[in-house]
C-alpha cells in the first residue's frame, strides 16, 4: 500500500472529514492511474500545508467517456 499526495482547495477538507464528499474524480487522470484500492490518499490544502486529511481508497469506478 502506498501513500499518494494531492493538493485540494481547503474549503473541501471539512466536507471530506464529515463524510459529505466521498468521491475524488481527479483519480481518473493518466498520471494517477497507479492509485489502487487500499492506498492512502493524503489531500493537502493548497493554501496551508498544515491542513490536510487522510483517507483510504475503498473502491475505484470507471465510467465510459
Amino acid at each position: 500500500m502506498k501513500n499518494h499526495y494531492l493538493k485540494i482547495r481547503e474549503k473541501f477538507i471539512p466536507d471530506i472529514k464529515s463524510g459529505l464528499k466521498t468521491h475524488e474524480y481527479r483519480l481518473a487522470t493518466p498520471d494517477r492511474k497507479e492509485i489502487k484500492v487500499g492506498d492512502t490518499l493524503v489531500l493537502i490544502s493548497n493554501q496551508n500545508k498544515n491542513i490536510f486529511v487522510k483517507t483510504t481508497i475503498k473502491g475505484i469506478k470507471h465510467f465510459p467517456g
